[in-house]
C-alpha cells in the first residue's frame, strides 16, 4: 500500500510541476517544472511531508481496524469465501481503488486525457465497493 501512496505522491508532484510549466509558458522538461514549482512554493517539503505522513498514518489505522475486525469475527465459509476476511478485504480494496483514482486524476491533470474513461471506471468500482455512497 505504501508503494501506491508513493506513486500517488510522485504523480502529484509531476502534475504540479507540469502545471507550473504551463503557467510560465515554458516547453522545458518536467524536471525544470519541478525546479520551478519548488522555487515558486507550489511544492514544499513541509506540506508534502505533512500530507504523506497523515495519509500513511490514517491508512495504517484503517488497515489495522479492518484486520482486527477480521480477527474478531468467527471463521464462517459461505460460497467458498471466509466471512471473517471480508472487512479487511473491503478496506484494502477501497484504499487501493481510491489511490488508483488519485493517480489517474493526477495523470489527467498532466494532460493525459486518454485516461478519463479509466477514471470513470475506477469511480464506478469504488461505488461498487461502498454501495454507491
Amino acid at each position: 500500500m505504501v508503494g501506491v501512496i508513493r506513486g500517488d505522491t510522485i504523480t502529484k508532484w509531476a502534475s504540479i510541476s507540469k502545471n507550473t510549466l504551463e503557467s510560465k509558458d515554458s516547453d522545458s522538461s518536467i524536471w525544470y517544472g519541478f525546479y520551478l514549482a519548488w522555487h515558486t512554493g507550489a511544492l514544499n517539503s513541509h506540506e508534502m511531508r505533512h500530507k504523506f505522513a497523515t495519509k500513511v498514518f490514517a491508512y495504517f489505522i484503517v488497515i489495522v481496524a479492518g484486520h482486527l475486525v477480521s480477527v474478531i469475527l468467527p471463521s464462517i465459509v459461505i460460497a467458498g469465501g471466509d466471512v471473517a476476511k471480508m472487512p479487511g478485504n473491503l478496506v484494502y480494496s477501497f484504499l487501493a481503488v481510491t489511490e488508483l483514482m488519485s493517480i489517474i486524476e493526477n495523470l489527467i491533470s498532466m494532460g493525459m486525457d486518454v485516461l478519463k474513461p479509466l477514471a470513470v471506471w475506477a469511480g464506478r468500482k469504488r461505488d461498487d465497493i461502498t454501495g454507491g455512497r
